[in-house]
């Protein structure tokens, strides 16, 4: 079973899971990676991000990080994961980890997280690097 990147959303939260999957599936990266090679529902990024088996408490960095660790290695990420806005189902916060602990984190448009935690989930890229990439702007935006 490949590793999958848990969505959290808050206990009591107004935004369901399915309406913020449907907006992080909803993103052009997965044509861009796909490469018309099949239906994008097979492409393995459509997937990539799952809801974690257990809604969170808290929004607690601390908190967040020690239900993270009770998750199965095997079946899920350990070098990040993303937690829904309360709110808004196009919003997320995307968490960088090392060594267990958050290294860093960045708030993105859901239809832009699939590139963010498809490039660190792999240490490919890092939060620090989408930073830079956006500048000043408060909320990563890939502009799709």
């Amino acid at each position: 079973m490949p590793e999958h990147i848990a969505l959290y959303v808050l206990a009591g939260s107004s935004v369901s899971p399915d309406a913020v999957l449907a907006e992080i599936r909803a993103s052009d990266y997965i044509d861009e990676i796909n490469s018309g090679e099949g239906p994008r529902e097979e492409c393995g990024l459509y997937n990539l991000v799952q809801p974690a088996p257990s809604q969170a408490d808290s929004d607690d960095d601390a908190k967040l990080l020690q239900h993270h660790a009770k998750l199965t290695p095997s079946e899920w990420n350990s070098n990040c994961f993303l937690l829904a806005d309360s709110t808004d189902p196009t919003l997320v916060t995307i968490y960088e980890l090392h060594d267990g602990n958050i290294r860093d984190k960045i708030r993105a448009k859901a239809r832009s997280a699939l590139e963010v935690v498809s490039n660190v989930s792999v240490a490919n890229m890092s939060i620090k690097e989408y930073k830079e990439m956006c500048g000043n702007a408060d909320i990563y935006d890939a502009g799709q």
